[in-house]
């Protein structure tokens, strides 16, 4: 058998129709294992219009099913003359069943009441029409829309539902709406379809203009564009996001070309592009320079031919209308001098209680001067003047009416006033990476201005009380968290952070902020969680990303991302589980001991021949490992390991001597700090 649903909607938002797919899909295969029915394949499509849902081979019925459920324990359910208590009746009662159905098992030494149930076979058909209702309309929306069905809402109105099982209906009703047959092709061209049975669901619909895969669509879509690329020489560069949201905004995609006016590619290119794909939804096309051609194409919704050419010319015009208002605001702002952007900065809130952007950037040259002495690489001069121009495009016209275009424009407008390709490059970096994993900055200036900017965000808001909780972050704070250490990771210099976060402390309270004395260490338990995230998201294991961080934020991401790619590499080896389980029973030993750690190993004291091997050992691991590769660190402290063995072996560490106890004590407390140079090897699992 085989089962299809479809909801007819007015034209649905392409937001809307990738999660309610997502959804559906996961609701029906939930249903599907609760009841046990059986199916080879689930298939979830949506156009503007409908969203569908295709299983292949369903079962017809559910099997018989027994159901065993653990009640309270004997002696609860039944009183000393061996009566059942409320608590058993009760149990009984609310799984609808009798005292014939009860038996009682011992689980660990106790005797619990347990209840053994059989559920009867159900028809799919009937299963389905019970749930349907209810999983069309857990569909939900931020923007629900409610019509003449009363006390129902959706993201748009629903106009039909087609529930068929083979050729059967499953008949029920949503509002004033009941499942039948009739399906609607596309709107201009498709009529009435009668879907006499599922098998034909996509055929029939096709017939009507109508092609409901949107993969298909989106396969069709970039077909045509490779068509364009091929007949003028030139190229398109895919945006995922612009192509899915197409591929919902179409039924039956046909390509069509509109024309750019000459003059207006003299407008900044990521201008333009914009312009043609926020406004027209439409894709620019660049030669082999990728120099942006006067052209663009646009995936237009109705197939007909005769309809083409008024289609293009209602696209052209609004390109020309958008591309002449994008010409007026880019010269309008480059007439603006940078010292009155900066000024405008004063205007533009940062965040409630936080002042505005030019407190922001008062607060960035203040650190930078307080923190000079650990900035490297960036000339102090050039790098202050770039801080107090940060984010001084959010007051031009362009990037009011684009906002995806700040950080570009600050580096177009920059060049624009004369300045110097190294400031410019630096006000376009400092936003980067946008997103979890975008592009990083590349040059130094770059990644500094982004680091203070983010430092000093997370700062600030984490002071204001608005920190991430569960799965809220409306402020972005994790994205911020992500690019902060993403950078740290990625330049040349060991950055701590404590520092900084001071620093921008400070400056504050001088605002008069109220700033609570543990927001420095919630800031980094926060990156520390944050790191922790992105490493498992990467594919480590989880004991080997504890071993490496332990319990804090390290001060050199660099080498701890390179000791976490050690400890995945030697992981199984044998030599390393031999040290794991030698700095266990070393950690084992001195828990419980109050050592003065400060206190020197007394050489004169040693006694046996493997007490001065061990030592040996730790000296010339000291020695050695500022030198040694870290591919090779673990021939040395296998070293260490096996004469950490030998002095187990051999010496009586705990001797009624305190002298030597101490100091056998403290020989073994060195041989674990050299150990700790890889990580807290506690955290590692031992899998022999």
């Amino acid at each position: 058998m085989n089962f299809l649903l479809e909801i007819g909607c007015e034209e649905l938002p392409s937001s809307f129709i990738k999660k309610s797919l997502v959804s559906l899909k996961s609701s029906l295969d939930t249903l599907l294992n609760k009841y046990s029915l059986d199916y080879q394949a689930l298939d979830c499509w949506g156009t503007p219009r409908r969203l569908s849902v295709y299983i292949q081979n369903i079962s017809s019925c559910s099997p018989i099913q027994l159901t065993e459920l653990k009640g309270p324990p004997k002696k609860v359910a039944f009183d000393n003359q061996g009566n059942p208590t409320s608590a058993l009746l009760g149990f009984i009662k609310t799984n609808k069943a009798s005292m014939e159905n009860i038996n009682i098992k011992n689980i660990s030494g106790r005797e619990y009441i347990f209840l053994t149930l059989q559920t009867d076979s159900q028809n799919s058909l009937d299963i389905l029409k019970e749930h349907l209702p209810d999983i069309i309309l857990s569909l939900k929306t931020t923007k629900a829309m409610r019509w003449d069905c009363p006390n129902i809402f959706f993201s748009r109105p629903i106009r039909w539902i087609v529930a068929l099982l083979d050729d059967k209906v499953i008949p029920f009703e949503i509002g004033n709406i009941t499942s039948e047959k009739i399906s609607y092709g596309h709107r201009f061209f498709g009529k009435a379809i009668t879907i006499n049975n599922s098998i034909n669901y996509q055929h029939l619909l096709r017939e009507g203009f109508v092609i409901v895969d949107r993969d298909e669509r989106k396969q069709l879509i970039e077909s045509g564009l490779n068509s364009v690329s091929q007949k003028f020489s030139a190229h398109w560069q895919k945006d995922e996001e612009l192509l899915d949201e197409v591929t919902n905004l179409v039924e039956y995609p046909k390509t069509l070309i509109g024309r750019i006016p000459e003059e207006f590619l003299t407008l900044p290119q990521p201008l333009i592009i914009a312009t043609i794909k926020h406004h027209l939804r439409a894709f620019p096309f660049y030669d082999q320079k990728d120099c942006i051609l006067p052209f663009f194409v646009v995936i237009s919704n109705n197939p007909s031919p005769e309809a083409s050419k008024e289609i293009i010319s209602g696209y052209e015009h609004v390109a020309i209308a958008r591309l002449r208002d994008a010409y007026f605001f880019f010269h309008e702002d480059i007439k603006v001098p940078l010292d009155t952007w900066k000024n405008n900065l004063r205007n533009i809130a940062f965040f409630q209680g936080l002042g505005s952007l030019g407190d922001k950037n008062n607060r960035l040259v203040s650190t930078a001067i307080t923190c000079s002495h650990l900035i490297k690489e960036v000339d102090p001069i050039i790098f202050k003047k770039t801080l107090s121009l940060l984010k001084f495009e959010q007051s031009s016209e362009v990037v009011k009416e684009f906002p995806e275009l700040e950080g570009i424009m600050s580096k177009v407008y920059a060049l624009e006033q004369r300045e110097s390709n190294q400031v410019a490059q630096a006000l376009f970096e400092h936003y980067l990476p946008k997103s979890g994993f975008d592009n990083l900055p590349e040059t130094a200036m770059g990644k500094w201005c982004s680091i203070l900017d983010r430092i000093d965000s997370l700062t600030g808001i984490f002071c204001t009380g608005y920190k991430p909780s569960g799965s809220e972050d409306p402020f972005s704070l994790r994205r911020i968290a992500i690019g902060l250490i993403r950078i740290l990771i990625n330049i040349d210099q060991q950055i701590d952070v404590v520092p900084f976060i001071n620093s921008f402390i400070e400056k504050y309270r001088a605002q008069g902020v109220d700033v609570q004395s543990s927001i420095v260490s919630e800031i980094l338990t926060f990156l520390q969680q944050r790191l922790e995230a992105l490493w498992l998201e990467e594919g480590y294991r989880y004991d080997v990303v504890q071993a490496v961080l332990g319990n804090y934020f390290p001060v050199n991401l660099k080498l701890s991302l390179k000791k976490l790619i050690f400890l995945e590499n030697v992981y199984e080896k044998d030599s390393f589980i031999d040290l794991v389980l030698v700095y266990k029973r070393i950690q084992n030993i001195l828990k419980n001991q109050n050592l003065n750690l400060t206190t020197p190993i007394s050489k004169n004291i040693l006694i046996e021949e493997e007490e001065f091997s061990l030592y040996e050992a730790i000296q010339l691991i000291g020695n050695k490992l500022p030198l040694t590769p870290l591919e090779e660190w673990l021939d040395l402290f296998s070293l260490l390991g096996n004469k950490v063995n030998q002095f187990f072996d051999k010496v009586l560490v705990i001797t009624e001597d305190e002298k030597i106890k101490t100091n056998r004590l403290l020989l073994l407390s060195k041989a674990s700090e050299a150990i700790n140079n890889l990580g807290d090897l506690s955290f590692i699992t031992i899998r022999r």
